[in-house]
């Protein structure tokens, strides 16, 4: 498409590379069949096509109206599009450039604004998080009395009491120089850590199990994945920093950084591109490389031959957005668990997003809960004993709408390896 930039304007590197993007795009309309805003809504304006005809008039502008804050901020960046289209569009970079230049101007309501920093402060701080955890029942008793949207974000918490992740408890242990055995860094995160410390349990036992040495780095925290789809571009860059400099006295020791949330891989993947002119690019261009989800070290160190599911059982495959679009994870999953014995359905429209999406599901809940609701019904329609999903919003998103439980991949790999472990 044409662009009308400045040469002034184009003296932005960023933005430079915004209008690059700008200009692959041919308005083919690939992308809309691949889109479940415009599934749902119908409206060209919440397509991928549409809403970088906004973007282009937002970047060469500079002005932030009513019209690309609402279609931008009901995209979910599940990047179904860029998975099909044939321009090779780089949208996932564009629609974050133009998010943090929608969140530098005061377009939103104060509610808007106060919604966005709550959840940009508390998600990506585990204490703070667990604490706030705490008061879900006096909330829900509540519920009646408090605003609609504040009902969507206690219905969408679990149901469960939280426990928190022990390292040390679980065997997590300190990195060495030079370790005997292949050690990886295990990414411990915020949310994933608060919400479903099993599977993080899981995860150190399988690769223990593995042979690999399951370490933690002193300092390495939230990925910076809620920043940034937030359009919080400066902390967002400040998280990253943090990890990459906790990681690079470490890098030539690891054999890969781990992630049990595929939205935290997919946040770990980018990290080269979002340091790219910072002094720490080459460390965070490796961490980068070295980034990998669980299901890929699995796959690296090597199930046994004789690792069997001790009850096979009929399992739904979900394929979270930043598995199979965001890293391009797509057959390793199924495979891996069919051989394990299991049989393994997916459910129609697979490539759709349930409507999770990081925080979407808290800022778009009439959207996000169309979504699940979609997605529900279309994992109850192939029958199945259980479901696999390897990202925890996932999980929250479908496990609400389903009669059978939703686990992560790995836990189903954690039973087959169960029997093979020698007494306690």
């Amino acid at each position: 498409m044409r662009t009308r930039f400045t040469e002034a304007q184009l003296g932005d590197p960023d933005l430079a590379v915004a209008a690059e993007q700008l200009r692959s795009c041919v308005h083919c309309g690939f992308c809309l069949p691949a889109c479940p805003t415009y599934a749902v809504t119908g409206n060209e304006l919440d397509s991928p096509r549409g809403r970088i005809v906004l973007m282009q008039e937002l970047l060469q502008s500079e002005e932030v109206g009513p019209a690309v804050v609402t279609h931008l901020d009901r995209c979910l960046s599940c990047l179904a599009c860029q998975t099909v289209c044939p321009s090779g569009v780089d949208y996932m970079h564009l629609v974050d450039h133009a998010r943090a230049r929608i969140e530098a101007a005061p377009a939103r309501s104060a509610l808007q604004r106060w919604q966005r920093a709550v959840l940009g402060w508390l998600l990506p701080r585990p204490a703070a998080f667990r604490w706030a955890l705490v008061g879900l029942p006096l909330g829900r008793a509540l519920s009646p009395l408090l605003p609609a949207w504040m009902r969507s974000w206690l219905q969408l918490a679990p149901a469960q009491r939280i426990r928190r992740f022990d390292p040390a408890g679980a065997g997590v242990a300190a990195p060495v120089v030079a370790p005997e055995q292949p050690q990886v860094a295990l990414l411990v995160g915020c949310v994933q850590s608060v919400l479903d410390a099993d599977v993080h349990d899981a995860t150190v036992r399988v690769l223990q199990s593995l042979g690999a040495r399951v370490v933690q780095i002193r300092g390495l925290g939230c990925c910076g994945a809620v920043a940034h789809h937030l359009g919080q571009h400066q902390t967002t860059v400040e998280r990253v920093r943090a990890n990459v400099a906790a990681l690079q006295p470490h890098l030539e020791h690891l054999q890969a950084v781990v992630s049990t949330v595929s939205g935290c891989g997919t946040m770990l993947e980018d990290y080269a591109h979002l340091l790219r002119d910072d002094p720490l690019a080459p460390a965070a261009a490796r961490v980068s490389e070295l980034s990998m989800d669980v299901l890929e070290v699995v796959q690296l160190l090597g199930l046994p031959e004789d690792a069997v599911a001790p009850e096979p059982k009929r399992v739904a495959y979900h394929a979270a957005c930043s598995l199979q679009h965001g890293q391009g994870v797509r057959s390793l999953p199924v495979e891996l668990l069919r051989g394990l014995g299991h049989t393994v359905v997916q459910p129609a429209d697979a490539h759709l997003c349930c409507g999770s999406a990081g925080t979407y599901n808290l800022l778009q809940p009439e959207l996000a809960a169309q979504l699940g609701d979609r997605k529900a019904e279309a994992l109850r329609a192939v029958a199945a004993d259980v479901i696999a999903a390897g990202n925890v919003g996932c999980a929250l998103q479908i496990g609400g709408r389903v009669a059978v439980a939703v686990r992560h991949p790995i836990q189903l790999i954690d039973d087959a390896l169960e029997t093979r472990r020698p007494p306690g």
